[in-house]
């Protein structure tokens, strides 16, 4: 590596083979978006000029990753016996550029949502879904039901039960982000509010299915999300969307659970996602609320790639059902 490769404190950094291979394939990426925006074949030369030249696209750590790597392909075309001024006039265009992106003025959108749930704000919310219209009684079910499991919103459409075991698609699992097409966990017997927890479920995604055949699945989570937050609006809390149920399941799972079951449970297939995007361990309700338990085989599939969120003998096995109900809720809910 060269001297003017050494970073701020003048030391050449180390790379390991990981990193090597992760470089590799970052070049791949931006040779194929050269190629594809300027619908030309890229020579290394080339495409440094493109990029130096691609002011305003990228954050500035993702520059620095496609810096490093196109630093690398010049060490390797320099011991391959490419002129050392050619090399050094390359590595001069990519110090020059490009300028990041400017930061965005407002948060984005998941951002903005919120990530935890008070234990008074969920009883004053279900107290007051069980009265009015049907389309309430629902509500109150997905909200129950959903901080066992942790679904996203657009895996309610997708998921049944078998057995005692919750069967959901993974929302991630075109991408390759999840731990499979399908995961699978087991349910507890009965909701933090002593409902059974299988009857409830099967019913409420039943109904949910009928009303997405009526119109669509984006349409229902639509009406529903504007309800919830209506509600939120008149009890004068801050509102809650279904994706905080995600986040409050996960948070509880993480108190009593290791990082690959969380992963497991949320279909990630790494632990990175959970681990630092997700709410903390400390905004669980693992004490009320018994999150649901993924196979092994799904436990086993999880990267491990961010530290553990506890000790080993610090964790806790998942808490009993409370004795008395939480929140008091009629059952079964009217049906339409």
């Amino acid at each position: 590596m060269a001297g003017n490769d050494r970073d701020a404190t003048g030391r050449v950094p180390s790379r390991t083979e990981s990193t090597v291979f992760a470089y590799v394939k970052r070049i791949g990426h931006l040779w194929a978006q050269a190629e594809s925006e300027t619908d030309q074949p890229q020579t290394l030369v080339s495409l440094i000029n493109w990029f130096s030249r691609s002011h305003g696209r990228w954050a500035p750590s993702t520059i620095r990753q496609y810096r490093a790597a196109l630093r690398l392909r010049l060490e390797q075309e320099e011991a391959g016996g490419t002129p050392e001024p050619q090399v050094e006039a390359l590595r001069t265009l990519l110090r020059q550029g490009p300028e990041p992106a400017p930061k965005p003025r407002l948060r984005r959108t998941s951002a903005k949502k919120r990530k935890t749930l008070r234990l008074t704000d969920l009883e004053r919310l279900l107290r007051r879904l069980r009265e009015g219209a049907t389309e309430n009684a629902l509500l109150g079910n997905l909200i129950a039901c959903n901080l066992h499991v942790g679904l996203r919103p657009c895996e309610f459409e997708a998921v049944h039960l078998e057995g005692n075991a919750v069967v959901a698609r993974c929302g991630k699992a075109t991408n390759g982000r999840s731990v499979g097409t399908y995961r699978r966990a087991s349910v507890p017997k009965y909701r933090f509010d002593e409902v059974p927890f299988a009857l409830s479920f099967e019913e409420t995604i039943g109904w949910f299915k009928r009303l997405c055949k009526q119109s669509n699945a984006v349409l229902v989570l639509s009406r529903l999300s504007s309800r919830l937050a209506r509600h939120c609006r008149k009890l004068k809390i801050r509102r809650v969307c279904f994706y905080t149920l995600r986040h409050v399941c996960l948070a509880s799972a993480k108190q009593v659970m290791d990082q690959a079951g969380v992963a497991a449970l949320a279909g990630h297939a790494s632990s990175r996602t959970a681990g630092l995007h997700y709410a903390r361990s400390r905004y669980g309700l693992s004490s009320v609320v018994e999150c649901a338990k993924p196979d092994v085989e799904m436990v086993a599939a999880v990267r491990l790639t961010h530290r553990d969120w506890l000790e080993p003998d610090a964790r806790q096995t998942a808490p009993e059902p409370i004795a008395a109900p939480l929140v008091a809720v009629d059952y079964p809910y009217p049906r339409p």
